[in-house]
């Protein structure tokens, strides 16, 4: 009742010829078919005809392959009719994926066909999310038992170093929940993404717990608390505004999915220090070995290590590395060509990888064969739209897409200069050092890598940027922290030794975490995996490697 124009006669006559096609009465063909001596003219239903013939010169048509079917229609522009055409779209998915038709094979394209399609990758991700989570949680009651608890502590400690950002995670999505924001498949990922970064802060305390020399409870906890929560507030600040500047520059499913996420970070941090921190005076007061250190002057590894990176060829060597890295990074960097493709989003095995492709010949039929990607035809839309006066739009059925390809460059400069000039205010607020904020700086220029640069891979570089400092912040705070009498190997001794075990614990569960998604066939998910992995490895890097070979050098 509310079409104004629709192809259902079209596709009633096509119905009833498939049903009686040996029947005289019923002719299929191409441009027009005949049903019961009407002739039918179908060349706005049937696409991608092929069995062409010239006959005398004219083009003809014999019997042959139909590609795809084109349904179209005008309908009013109302909330409840667009909310009846989509559900109208899922119940003609599912009644073709019922049909067993020999002649003919359907395939239903719409836009919540496609939503329905990354909802199910999104829900296809979870066992690999689990089999992370598994794997972490083994990892961290191994990495427990290092400081020599029974069972049950050790046990007790693994529970509530992943509790809190489980908790965090969860409470997150509640509160969207209650506030009655939609919880679309992007949001449903924030508690196991909390789960890989939340318990690197959860290792620091635990390091610091188990090391400290107080005898006493309180003085303990305030040791902790004084030496680990600045620390563990940096890098919770510096996620918060990684995760808020993505979401300017964002499009609404992943706007949502970054306000959950930086609200879960706030949580997680609120948690390991109002209740992870003062659970551990339950663990003081069971019996266990306090670390001592007798008044052997043995030379510490830390110490030789230190002495390593002082040494003229070690020098000369990471000097070598480190600039053809970093020079080869901004090269990759700037070499990024814009694109997107809606394939990025889905199953590699769904029917859409394969009906997508067709759609779009379908759609370019009038274009080269070399302008069939999205890219092309995005800037041959801009060239056009450049050359129309000012009072004159230029419209396309994926203008929508085409402006997130063009604009991928400019969002992802402004949100990756916006992110770090962030990042350095924040780390200069908590590390007044101008040595200390540039050595952060070179660690954010490390994690470029050679992508596509799409809406994805801005997101994931902006999350990136802060996940990554977060290792190079934790060094830098504690050797900013350290007696600055002390030489300069001793300092950057006691900063290593402080914060190494600590820091290769929270880069090995991270990678364990995410590691089974990168297997996963959707490229929004393996590109996130990239980006966590390389967060992981050149995070960890920068912290025992770089920087402080470049606060012993300078």
């Amino acid at each position: 009742s509310y079409l104004y124009i629709s192809s259902k006669p079209f596709y009633e006559a096509i119905s009833v010829a498939i049903k009686i096609q040996s029947d005289k009465n019923a002719v299929l063909g191409y441009p027009t078919m005949n049903l019961y001596g009407i002739n039918f003219t179908i060349r706005n239903v049937f696409r991608r005809y092929s069995n062409l013939l010239l006959w005398n010169g004219k083009q003809s048509y014999s019997n042959g392959f139909v590609g795809m079917l084109v349904y179209s229609f005008i309908f009013l522009d109302n909330q409840d009719v667009v909310s009846s055409i989509k559900r109208a779209e899922i119940e003609w998915r599912n009644k073709l994926k019922r049909s067993n038709e020999s002649g003919v094979r359907f395939r239903l394209f719409g836009d919540e066909i496609v939503n329905n399609e990354i909802f199910v990758g999104s829900v296809g991700s979870l066992p690999y999310f689990l089999t992370g989570f598994l794997a972490m949680v083994i990892f961290i009651f191994l990495s427990i038992l290092h400081y020599n608890q029974t069972f049950l502590q050790t046990v007790f400690l693994t529970l509530w170093t992943t509790l809190c950002p489980c908790l965090a995670g969860l409470t997150s999505v509640a509160i969207f929940s209650i506030l009655g924001r939609t919880l679309n498949p992007s949001i449903l990922i924030t508690p196991f993404l909390i789960l890989a970064v939340g318990v690197d802060d959860a290792f620091l305390v635990l390091h610091k717990w188990f090391t400290s020399v107080e005898i006493d409870s309180l003085s303990r906890l305030i040791s902790v608390l004084v030496e680990i929560g600045p620390s563990i507030t940096l890098t919770s600040v510096t996620n918060i505004c990684a995760f808020m500047i993505s979401s300017f520059f964002s499009p609404n499913a992943i706007r949502e999915f970054c306000y959950c996420s930086a609200l879960a970070i706030m949580l997680d941090w609120i948690f390991q220090i109002l209740v992870f921190t003062p659970v551990l005076l339950k663990i003081h007061s069971c019996s266990f070995n306090i670390s001592r250190k007798g008044n052997k002057r043995c030379k510490s590894p830390f110490k030789s290590y230190c002495e390593f990176l002082m040494h003229p060829v070690t020098r000369i060597t990471l000097f070598c590395i480190l600039i053809p890295f970093w020079i080869y990074n901004i090269y990759l960097a700037l070499r990024m060509e814009e694109n997107f493709t809606p394939q990025k989003t889905i199953r590699s095995d769904s029917f859409l990888t394969d009906s997508l492709p067709i759609l779009e010949n379908v759609r370019n039929s009038g274009l080269s064969r070399t302008m069939y990607s999205w890219r092309d035809r995005a800037f041959i839309h801009k060239q056009v739209r450049e050359k129309m006066p000012e009072e004159m739009l230029v419209y396309d059925y994926d203008c929508t897409l085409f402006d997130i390809i063009l604009t991928a460059r400019e969002t992802m400069l402004q949100s990756c200069v916006i992110t770090s000039i962030t990042m350095l205010a924040i780390c200069t607020l908590f590390i007044p050092s101008a040595r200390a904020t540039a050595f952060v700086f070179l660690s954010m220029i490390s994690v470029t890598t050679g992508a596509d640069m799409d809406i994805i891979v801005t997101i994931s570089v902006v999350m990136a940027i802060g996940l990554t400092i977060d290792y190079a912040e934790h060094i830098n705070y504690h050797h900013f922290v350290m007696n600055s009498i002390l030489p300069p190997i001793d300092r950057m001794s006691s900063s290593l030794q402080a914060i190494t075990y600590a820091t290769v614990q929270a880069a090995t569960t991270t990678l364990i975490c995410v590691l089974p998604l990168y297997s996963y066939n959707v490229y929004m998910y393996v590109t996130f995996a990239e980006a966590i992995i390389l967060c992981s490895i050149f995070g960890l890097l920068h912290a025992v490697v770089v920087i402080p070979f470049l606060f012993l050098f300078f």
